[in-house]
């Protein structure tokens, strides 16, 4: 039994890394998958009484395995950890409860196990009830963000949630649970032993076979290319969607070294940008119209706040054509969304006084401008100071708000290190202190400001355990043309990835 019992953790937490890896990337390029989960509860209930624990092992093996349930909310971050290979955290815990509990059952154990304490009737009525809370509380909290039209749940909200849950998973234990368990019951037991290996065996050749099935539609998900840029050769030149760690073919990068020198967004052409020094008039807001914008555009959608904001010209251009928006760019030169009483960002100060009262004056849908910052030195990453308040005024005016999470410079220009014969994993900026987690994420915003993270397609080595610098060429295309900013063209390759994460945090662009 205890080799069954090893077979079955080890055969799980290996099937959890050949699925779901250690890869949080949201599902853009791959998936995890929770079947794994789910056949791990199951395989347990197969091996029901067999799976037992020595008298001297019950007592402290069911408290950790309480310890682990217990302790997986508070120390695990769900919701970026699972589903994946973390979740054997509670799913041991639970195996050293069920093992915990004697042969006779839990009321023949010592009042000092946990299963004992766990048998109480409280426990036991939640047990009842635990599979329709389980079953009702997801379409019901799905159901209540879209009719509020909201990204997450109050306190007020939750317990609404809450209580029509356990409403419903009390009916649906009294009129259909147990009514299907007083229906026909085996008379005999004889043949127990035979149907559970039986089902045993064929639980564990589905998990086989639906495991290689799901991995392989895993990963055929989501890496297709949005309807643009049809013509575009994606399997020599992936660019973005290449960091899943799938083979690239060998290949010389584009663009090439001659033409990244004048590498710029279009928009550099349309004399529309305000320069960044502190000249007279340079606090005047400086719009640059698409040539190309629909007629009766279904939204206008406005990149601002400086160059950071503009790199992202290609990827929205492309999207707005498809789309049916109308696009303008609003960029003076190093003028992120920030309060500074400094004299020399004064008429940048101005301009964004003015951009906020534009955004007010002409109906703005949709503002997008980076979110966070990182430092060229050392690569930290913060949040400027006075952003959020900007972020907020912007909102007052009318517009909705979506901050991307800043993209890492460097101290020298890929290009020209790119050119002295240098690697490409020497060229990009440094990892430094680049988390995995986005500042963003723990800020206090209002709402109707979505955030999205594209770092991963942008610096791949930043999340793995040994990066020190991001390559500057990513999938046979080159990320930055400068210290700082990405080529057009790899930004093009970016547009699959952004259109996956504007479909989840501003689904009504696509209605």
């Amino acid at each position: 039994m205890a080799v069954l019992i090893g077979i079955v953790l080890i055969g799980s937490f290996g099937y959890a890394f050949y699925v779901g890896g250690f890869n949080q990337d949201e599902a853009y390029l791959t998936s995890a998958t929770r079947a794994w989960e789910l056949a791990f509860g199951g395989l347990l209930g197969l091996l029901g009484a067999g799976l037992a624990l020595p008298g001297w092992m019950r007592i402290p093996a069911g408290w950790i395995g309480v310890g682990l349930i217990v302790s997986s909310g508070f120390v695990l971050d769900g919701a970026q950890l699972f589903p994946g290979p973390w979740a054997l955290w509670p799913l041991l815990g639970l195996t050293l409860v069920l093992a915990s509990a004697g042969p006779g059952g839990a009321a023949s154990d010592s009042r000092a196990t946990a299963a004992r304490f766990m048998s109480n009737r409280a426990f036991a009525w939640i047990g009842d009830h635990a599979y329709g809370l389980y079953l009702w509380h997801w379409p019901l909290l799905i159901f209540y963000l879209e009719i509020r039209a909201r990204e997450a749940v109050g306190i007020r909200g939750a317990a609404l949630i809450f209580a029509v849950s356990l409403v419903l998973a009390i009916a649906m234990r009294r009129f259909v649970e147990l009514p299907l368990q007083t229906w026909s019951r085996p008379k005999s037991n004889a043949s127990a032993p035979a149907r559970n290996r039986v089902a045993l065996a064929s639980a564990m050749v589905v998990l086989l076979i639906g495991g290689v099935a799901s991995t392989t539609v895993i990963h055929i998900k989501d890496q297709e290319p949005a309807a643009v840029f049809e013509d575009w050769d994606w399997e020599t030149y992936p660019g973005a969607l290449a960091v899943d760690g799938e083979p690239v073919p060998d290949a010389a990068a584009v663009p090439s070294l001659d033409a990244l020198s004048g590498m710029r967004p279009d928009y550099y052409g349309w004399d529309c940008r305000q320069p960044g020094n502190d000249n007279p008039g340079t606090e005047q807001v400086r719009i640059c119209e698409d040539p190309d914008a629909p007629e009766e555009p279904s939204a206008t959608v406005v990149l601002a706040g400086g160059s950071h904001a503009g790199q992202w010209h290609h990827a929205f251009r492309a999207l707005t054509a498809e789309y049916g928006w109308k696009l303008k760019i609003a960029d003076r030169g190093s003028c992120f969304f920030h309060v500074s009483d400094g004299p020399e960002v004064a008429k940048c100060m101005e301009w964004q006084g003015d951009f906020i009262d534009w955004v007010d004056s002409e109906g703005v849908d949709l503002v997008v401008t980076p979110g966070s910052r990182i430092s060229p030195e050392d690569a930290t990453e913060y949040i400027a100071e006075g952003a959020v308040g900007r972020w907020t005024a912007i909102r007052a005016a009318g517009a909705e708000i979506l901050l991307i999470r800043g993209t890492p410079p460097s101290t020298f220009s890929a290009a020209d290190c790119l050119a002295s014969d240098n690697s490409p994993e020497t060229c990009g900026p440094l990892v430094g202190e680049i988390s995995s987690l986005s500042p963003l994420e723990d800020l206090d915003l209002p709402e109707e400001v979505s955030v999205i993270d594209v770092l991963p397609h942008v610096c791949p080595a930043a999340f793995e355990e040994d990066g020190e610098r991001c390559s500057a060429v990513v999938g046979n295309v080159v990320v930055w043309y400068d210290a700082s900013h990405m080529t057009p063209v790899y930004v093009e390759t970016l547009t699959p990835v952004l259109e996956v994460h504007l479909r989840d945090e501003v689904p009504w662009l696509f209605e």
